[in-house]
């Protein structure tokens, strides 16, 4: 009875321990299931707000894309009205160049330097010499007025490219640079470069000048003989006369310069001498390349005037004008010196 009592105890333990183990294996599934769902429950609503923050963003994507359009058609528009207007203004600057540089109807124009006597030199405020009277001659051939422009002598052949002048004469030697740049008439005259010196310190070769102080006048073939005869830097002046003042003034020691104006400025000048040619060179009016007909024209006249003598008539001319300029010039009283 007492065994019975204990195997009945223990069966109910047992059945209770059983139906304890089932009770619990059911509640971990219901908690599962719980958390499964509200997993997904959480995950569904993240997807939502995801996709809500998408097709908002797309939304406002679009929004700046349209306006990012709009504002780049407007830059484009104002750049199209601001290119229009640089087109109008460098269409006008232009025109008015070319405007400024094209001749007057019914002119021919020459650009010189008017500092080389006998060819060019102011009498007054009028240009007049040699090269002057053979451009009057080609402009009367070709029907026109003569227009006469005064420039550095560096600047004569530049100006004429640039198209400021149609011919270009101002005692210009020709030389094979200077051909590569423009087309030269006929020659005119056979000249060459001397030098200008004191007398009791004179010069008569090349080598004698070496190491020595040269004045001569910008751009000249005087200068490039100093260069590449004498291997050294000429002084630069202005003109044959400043550059003969400062051989009077100590500045240099001895000028290099075209025979006629050499002789044109110590006419008068008893301390001073030149030598003989150092070089034979020939003068010729200076055109544009690519201008046949105009070439031509020149070539006709200039031969016209040396083979009537007219242009020996002009030389002498010329020649004595300056002379008698000089003269005048030199006997004019001297300036009082300023008191201090």
């Amino acid at each position: 009875m007492k065994y019975s009592v204990c195997m009945f105890a223990a069966a109910v333990a047992a059945s209770a321990m059983f139906v304890g183990c089932f009770g619990k294996k059911d509640e971990a599934s219901k908690n599962k299931e719980g958390v499964l769902s509200g997993a997904k429950e959480a995950v569904s609503a993240v997807a939502d707000k995801a996709s809500d923050a998408v097709a908002a963003a797309a939304d406002k994507t679009a929004e700046v894309a349209e306006a990012a359009k709009d504002k780049a058609a407007e830059a484009v528009e104002a750049v199209k009205e601001g290119a229009d207007a640089a087109a109008e203004a460098v269409a006008g600057a232009v025109a008015g160049a070319a405007a400024a540089v094209a001749p007057k109807e019914g002119t021919i124009r020459m650009i010189t330097e008017a500092t080389f006597p006998p060819y060019e030199f102011r009498q007054g405020k009028e240009v007049v010499g040699i090269d002057v009277e053979i451009c009057k001659a080609i402009a009367k051939a070709l029907g026109k007025e003569l227009a006469i422009e005064d420039v550095e002598f560096d600047s004569v052949l530049p100006s004429l490219i640039a198209g400021k002048a149609e011919l270009a004469a101002a005692g210009i030697t020709v030389t094979e640079d200077r051909k590569m740049q423009v087309d030269f008439s006929v020659p005119y005259v056979r000249t060459g470069i001397v030098f200008v010196y004191a007398k009791d310190k004179p010069f008569e070769k090349g080598e004698d000048a070496k190491g020595k102080k040269v004045g001569v006048q910008n751009g000249t073939t005087s200068a490039d003989y100093v260069r590449e005869k004498l291997g050294q830097e000429p002084e630069m002046f202005d003109s044959p006369a400043s550059a003969f003042a400062a051989l009077k003034a100590g500045k240099v020691d001895v000028v290099i310069a075209d025979i006629d104006p050499a002789k044109a400025v110590i006419k008068g000048q008893d301390g001073y001498d030149i030598s003989d040619l150092l070089t034979v060179e020939e003068y010729a009016v200076a055109i544009k390349k690519g201008q046949p007909e105009l070439l031509a024209t020149v070539n006709k006249v200039i031969n016209g005037l040396k083979d009537s003598g007219e242009l020996d008539k002009i030389t002498d001319d010329m020649t004595a004008k300056a002379n008698a300029m000089a003269a005048a010039e030199e006997a004019k009283p001297a300036e009082a010196p300023k008191a201090e």
